[in-house]
């Protein structure tokens, strides 16, 4: 594949300026807490935030009332999957936007927020009865389409930049000797027995006594450097059909956090360094 940026990239005022420009955007439009998703109802086609929703836009924090979202629009064919994204802006307005469809999940191609909105979240259709998935018209809950629909709420940085902007930046040799690199962190397990513990049951109102599996384990950095060790305590069944994959999710979640926290970081120094640019070309 042909290199289609100069190796010196970013190597002008305004290559320099939009990338921050985007990083800071990352950091200061994203949900702060969630409302969680949900069907309005029996039959509906609507989706609800369950909750109240706290989000940032522009470093100005604001709530949205728990209630039902913008109506969904588009058609999810029979055997296909897509996804609706749900958004909300500084007035409140919330809008939903459908992506493109794909045969399977991972082919599915998520819709991008407009600039001033924030990602609440999105709901996953994937249509395996009889018809197609009509948005708007459909119930989420239909027995006949059967829409198979999962909801999934958003706190982290705005999609649209996370997926387009960081890979990006991560794939860059030098931002004027700034280097930001992707970690992999590893769930190694220290030790798994079963123990009886105290775990409270909905039927007697009390806890009781109840096997489950407690697992030590210790995350560690790509070049082998511990960052975290944690004891987990769950039934047998919460850890799935491969147990080891259960806690690399762990693992894969805490790297998120992590990379996050770094571009979070690098904001800071990049827009310093940004400052210091145009200081000298205003000289």
């Amino acid at each position: 594949m042909a290199r289609t940026k100069s190796i010196k990239f970013p190597n002008s005022q305004d290559e320099l300026s939009g990338l921050f420009d985007k990083l800071q955007r990352s950091t200061l439009q994203q949900v702060l807490k969630v409302g969680t998703l949900a069907i309005h109802g029996s039959a509906s086609a609507v989706v609800k935030e369950t909750n109240a929703v706290y989000y940032q836009i522009d470093g100005s924090v604001y709530k949205l009332a728990a209630g039902d979202l913008a109506a969904l629009s588009g058609t999810v064919v029979n055997g296909t999957f897509n996804a609706f994204m749900f958004t909300v802006n500084s007035s409140g307005t919330t809008k939903s936007y459908m992506g493109t469809a794909a045969s399977t999940l991972a082919g599915v191609v998520f819709p991008t927020a407009p600039d001033g909105e924030v990602v609440l979240g999105f709901v996953i259709i994937n249509p395996t009865g009889t018809g197609n998935f009509v948005g708007g018209t459909t119930a989420l809950d239909d027995a006949t389409v059967v829409p198979n629909a999962v909801y999934i709420d958003n706190w982290r940085v705005l999609p649209a930049v996370r997926h387009s902007v960081i890979p990006k930046l991560w794939a860059l040799p030098r931002v004027q000797g700034l280097r930001i690199k992707s970690l992999s962190m590893k769930a190694v397990i220290i030790s798994a027995e079963k123990q009886m513990l105290p775990r409270y049951s909905a039927a007697t109102n009390q806890d009781e006594p109840t096997l489950m599996v407690v697992t030590m384990v210790e995350f560690r950095l790509d070049d082998g450097t511990p960052y975290h060790t944690q004891t987990y305590a769950r039934l047998p069944e919460e850890l799935g059909e491969d147990p080891k994959a259960y806690f690399q999710a762990q693992a894969d979640a805490m790297q998120a956090d992590i990379e996050h926290g770094k571009v979070q970081s690098a904001v800071d120094a990049s827009s310093k360094l940004a400052d210091d640019k145009i200081n000298q070309l205003m000289q």
